[in-house]
């Protein structure tokens, strides 16, 4: 099964860019979104804050004139204007001239401090809203993206009828559930040895796979005992360790470029994997049904040919053998017929010989 689930992962390959493809086309609608909305909403936000500081300093002019008398002293003059620049920064002289300005319109100003607050909520508020929506459309993008990829890889793997859709999405999803319902109540009340527990509901999940893919491609040329075997639910899940072990020296190959290129890389690359997986037990299934339907196909044409080649010498020997039964006895009669006639004849002309010696 590991040779079966590296034959699919590099046979389907090229498959890796139809999650590529969606996932980053989602990925730039909602960057899109994003820094479209954030200008917008943050645009919006600037011109009521700079209103209301217009509105609050006409309303407290001799304060703030006062205040920037204070900051303005603050500042370094004797030197260079580059070296007072420095200084600012230096001793934070910016941030802390923003703050203190604010503070002196908040107390000389009534209402400025609810007011800003509420330009900021309202601003917050907008921005998780965008957010949110992004988030959201990106989820949308990886989900479409994930069933697109199902669809291509198991079109090309191990295809599905209607018959086989249904049961695959109708009656083995509440299997599965209740399956993980029982793993979940299994892990809360037994607290210990819970490496082994998750070491069995591992083995569980494989054959749980295998016996899934044997429903939904059930042929009554394969049982169900030779699917779920122990040998194939390890073979199963080493697969899926392998198919990991390849996700993660990928992730680092791509890491040690760049983080971000790690990221836009193994989104698609894990979505392309998932489905892989997914697909490796409908693959073996089939395949094991091929090959036996191969090995009796095999057995059956030899029998079918020695009955054949029976009947063709026994229709043989019943044509010749009435053939060559009524040749002899026709064919001896004639020839002892020939030999008297013979004798008769000569004994004639031997007689009419020395008939005519006796005349001479």
């Amino acid at each position: 099964m590991i040779k079966n689930a590296l034959k699919n992962f590099f046979k389907n390959l090229i498959y890796v860019f139809v999650p590529m493809g969606i996932v980053y086309l989602f990925f730039l609608i909602a960057v899109f979104i994003l820094i479209g909305s954030l200008v917008q909403i943050a645009g919006v936000m600037l011109s009521d804050v700079f209103d209301l500081i217009e509105t609050s300093v006409s309303e407290s002019s001799a304060s703030v004139n006062d205040f920037f008398s204070y900051a303005f002293d603050q500042l370094e003059w004797n030197g260079s204007f580059i070296y007072m620049i420095v200084r600012a920064f230096q001793t934070r002289w910016f941030s802390n001239t923003v703050k203190g300005f604010l503070e002196t319109l908040n107390i000389s100003s009534a209402g400025f401090g609810e007011s800003f607050d509420a330009i900021i909520g309202e601003f917050m508020v907008k921005l998780a809203a965008i957010v949110s929506a992004v988030v959201i459309l990106c989820i949308i993008g990886i989900v479409l993206a994930n069933f697109l990829t199902r669809v291509v890889v198991r079109k090309n793997t191990a295809k599905r009828d209607i018959r086989k859709f249904v049961v695959a999405h109708t009656i083995l999803p509440i299997v599965q559930a209740l399956f993980v319902v029982g793993a979940v109540v299994v892990l809360i009340f037994i607290r210990y040895y819970g490496l082994l527990v998750v070491a069995a509901l591992l083995i569980m999940s494989c054959a749980f796979s295998l016996t899934s893919s044997w429903v939904v491609h059930r042929s009554g040329d394969l049982k169900l005992k030779e699917v779920v075997t122990m040998r194939n639910v390890l073979r199963h899940l080493a697969s899926i360790g392998v198919i990991l072990v390849l996700n993660v020296g990928l992730a680092a190959a791509f890491y040690a470029i760049h983080p971000l290129l790690a990221i836009l890389i193994m989104i698609p690359v894990i979505l392309y994997s998932l489905n892989i997986v997914g697909v490796n037990t409908d693959s073996f299934v089939c395949e094991m049904i091929e090959k036996k339907r191969a090995a009796e196909g095999e057995e059956a044409v030899p029998a079918e040919g020695a009955g054949i080649a029976e009947g063709a010498e026994g229709t043989k020997a019943a044509e010749i053998a009435p053939a060559e039964e009524p040749k002899k006895e026709p064919e001896r009669e004639p020839e002892k017929a020939s030999k008297k006639e013979l004798k008769k004849e000569a004994k004639k002309e031997a007689a009419k010989s020395s008939r005519r010696k006796k005349d001479e």
